[in-house]
């Protein structure tokens, strides 16, 4: 047998048995499980928190919740907005207490304009608990921005307003143009960039994911070249928390925020890998919650 404590080992051991690169065979959804039981059985045997166990150094701090209010693309439904995540984070809040407060108010408030604002409108969420309804992604921008600023006004806490565009699912290999159904248009990629570039100055967007499909790492460098030093340009299917995929994205500049996924590398060796490459190379890592996740905490920022 193997210590649950030899983590590199029994990963190792795991891509052995799969015999390909990105488990093709047994599926990373099957190895990435297997390698956080490992972990966790580890921190059970050492009775430790698993938050611990897995800690590179002891300065643990608690995440600022980027939370998602109206949702659309593959997480919408009939007439929701095109891009998949219109999101708010209480980048002002003093402590991890009043950040979850201020978004959760947020996020009842958001419900209620809906409630106005489309007619239709029924109180439906996705499986993140962001509203869904007959929206533009501008239309939403609009409720988000003016919420927010409302919110403000009353408890003095400041918000970010974000996108998750999930462009993959926007882009047409064929055509080479990203397809807005709901708004009825298609763009290139250059009126991509230019349509992105007008709703970061129009709403001082500071967080922007997935703005171009995950092969385009020089479209993502030209948006964070432009929009780097204020906004937080995120790359998630574009590293999907690969380390080589990491490292060709850092050395072409093309991001400077990135999603984390255990079950999108396969192992936990993997993740932390990548994890130690973006902290090194000064890029902000955001731990996906996972679309319907269970509440085990798996890793620490």
């Amino acid at each position: 047998g193997l210590s649950s404590t030899d983590q590199e080992r029994i990963d190792s051991i795991l891509r052995e048995i799969d015999g390909t690169n990105n488990f093709e065979r047994i599926g990373g959804n099957t190895s990435s499980s297997i390698s956080l039981a490992v972990a966790k059985a580890a921190a059970s045997a050492l009775r430790i928190p698993l938050y611990k166990y897995l800690a590179l150094n002891n300065n643990f701090t608690y995440p600022y919740p980027l939370g998602n209010m109206i949702g659309g693309g593959a997480h919408g439904m009939g007439s929701a907005p095109d891009m998949q995540e219109h999101l708010v984070a209480p980048i002002g809040a003093r402590n991890i207490e009043e950040a979850v407060t201020a978004n959760i108010k947020v996020h009842e408030k958001i419900g209620k304009v809906l409630e106005v604002k489309d007619l239709s409108f029924a109180g439906g969420m996705d499986d993140e608990r962001a509203w869904v309804a007959n929206l533009t992604d501008v239309e939403a921008l609009d409720i988000i921005y003016d919420v927010c600023h409302e919110a403000t006004e009353k408890t003095g806490i400041r918000f970010g307003i974000g996108l998750d565009l999930a462009a993959d699912r926007l882009w047409n290999p064929e055509t080479k143009e990203y397809e807005y159904q709901r708004e009825g248009k298609s763009r290139t990629t250059e009126e991509q960039i230019n349509f992105l570039s007008s709703l970061i100055e129009r709403y001082s967007l500071f967080y922007v994911e997935d703005a171009f499909h995950s092969d385009d790492y020089l479209s993502f460098a030209v948006l964070n070249k432009k929009y780097g030093k204020r906004c937080f340009i995120c790359a998630d299917d574009l590293f999907a928390s690969n380390p080589e995929r990491t490292k060709r994205g850092i050395k072409l500049n093309s991001a400077n925020a990135m999603i984390l996924k255990p079950n999108q590398v396969g192992t936990l060796t993997a993740t932390l890998e990548t994890f130690k490459i973006a902290q090194e190379n000064k890029v902000k890592v955001v731990v996906s919650h996972r679309s319907a996740k269970h509440m085990m905490h798996l890793l620490p920022i």
